[in-house]
């Protein structure tokens, strides 16, 4: 089982990676928190066992991990950095991939449709009372019942690689007919 601290730092750590490379923004602790319940409940619906073992309560703005909020608060709305580099090896194959779906799943969506997924109707956050713990089996059964999250790494393993001829200069090769089908007639 993944420690929350190593979930947080892997979407911390995306984040950042993406805002340096596509001047993208950083994850603020509302994001991630939002973060942490999706993959939370989809770990659960996957694998039948919790991804991290931090409960999550139900706050008037959503679900929370209570020590992964204190850690945070003082950034308010501003994006969180890490100062060290994530390893990888500190979540197993499953869990990896878990994150790296939930990642393509809403890395897309604004943190405001991820508020309003996550604060949705008969969603395990407005089924509990205030203060509450979100209970794991509460989690497990409604993203059970969603549509499955798609996997990344089943697209990336049925990828085909063409892989062309070359010449003795090494410039690859191209047929003829790829040709005149890459120039529209």
């Amino acid at each position: 089982m993944a420690k929350v601290q190593d979930v947080v730092d892997f979407f911390v750590d995306t984040a950042q990676k993406k805002a340096e490379m596509q001047s993208g923004d950083l994850v603020t602790n509302l994001r991630l928190q939002k973060l942490l319940y999706f993959a939370q409940g989809w770990y659960l619906a996957r694998y039948g066992k919790p991804l991290f073992e931090d409960d999550m309560l139900c706050w008037k703005y959503g679900p929370v991990v209570r020590t992964v909020y204190d850690k945070y608060k003082d950034r308010g709305k501003t994006g969180i950095e890490n100062n060290y580099a994530f390893d990888r090896s500190v979540l197993s194959k499953d869990e990896f991939e878990l994150l790296l779906d939930v990642l393509m799943a809403y890395d897309g969506k604004a943190t405001s449709a991820l508020v309003d997924i996550s604060h949705g109707l008969d969603t395990p956050w407005s089924n509990t009372g205030a203060g509450e713990v979100i209970t794991k089996e509460a989690l497990k059964s409604y993203f059970s019942e969603l549509k499955p999250l798609p996997s990344y790494m089943d697209k990336i393993k049925n990828l085909k690689v063409i892989v062309p001829k070359r010449n003795e200069k090494g410039q690859p090769i191209v047929k003829r007919s790829d040709w005149e089908a890459c120039d529209g007639d």
